[in-house]
């Protein structure tokens, strides 16, 4: 019992030194992992490298039409961008190949 209990009391040492000077997440803000407001000229780009790092391959025209939309259908772009990482990740493309 007295080993777990100084496990426990180093594992705890070693979160406060880890998570020392960070701010705790901002649950209550409605804005929280939103991207800025800049993410529009850069869509592009980030749609090519969601599918580079998951298919590794470029997306064709359509393809990126349909993340483009999907992204501005999504309440907030960050979340759309997720949902079409996820989309990519589930691709019988991306289980084949990788």
């Amino acid at each position: 019992a007295a080993q777990r209990q100084r496990l426990v009391q180093q594992e705890k040492s070693l979160r406060r030194k880890l998570t020392a000077g960070r701010k705790p997440p901002n649950r209550d803000n409605p804005r929280r992992g939103a991207l800025p407001t800049d993410i529009k000229p850069k869509l592009d780009e980030l749609i090519t490298e969601v599918f580079l790092r998951t298919v590794s391959r470029y997306p064709t025209p359509k393809e990126r039409a349909t993340a483009k939309a999907d992204i501005g259908a999504a309440k907030d772009p960050i979340d759309g961008l997720r949902e079409v990482l996820w989309a990519m990740l589930n691709t019988k493309e991306f289980m084949v190949n990788h």
